[in-house]
């Protein structure tokens, strides 16, 4: 079952850079168009701020660290705040937790940012926030 993402998704990453690194690529904020190839999202209403440290769909805190080396890019573990919330947003969170753990490149075109698990595949499609 594939689960439309709330307007209101405001998703904030931690960033630390290694080596080498295109952190410049993708730095500044992004809108979140498509999470593992679900559309449908309200993509005024969301936001990714690579830099910060904070991730919510609309009810839960999420925090993680994203490692960045060329074009490779991968988040560690994810905390969360356990508050109960309303149904779809904790089928969302999941979502968001998992795909972020699948996530190793990036790849960054016209204003638009891919984030790509190990065998090329699009989980995430952003594009640059005005």
């Amino acid at each position: 079952m594939r689960t439309r993402f709330m307007s209101g998704c405001l998703v904030a990453l931690a960033l630390v850079t290694v080596g080498t690194s295109r952190a410049s690529d993708i730095s500044g904020s992004w809108r979140i168009e498509a999470v593992d190839g679900v559309a449908g999202i309200d993509v005024s209403r969301t936001e990714v701020a690579i830099g910060a440290a904070a991730m919510t769909v609309g009810c839960n805190r999420l925090r993680s660290r994203a490692a960045i080396a060329n074009r490779e890019i991968t988040f560690g573990p994810v905390a969360s705040t356990r508050m109960a919330c309303p149904p779809p947003l904790p089928e969302i969170e999941g979502r968001l937790v998992a795909v972020l753990a699948d996530v190793r490149t990036f790849d960054v075109k016209d204003g638009r940012l891919r984030l790509l698990d190990s065998r090329g595949n699009v989980l995430v499609h952003l594009r640059q926030a005005q």
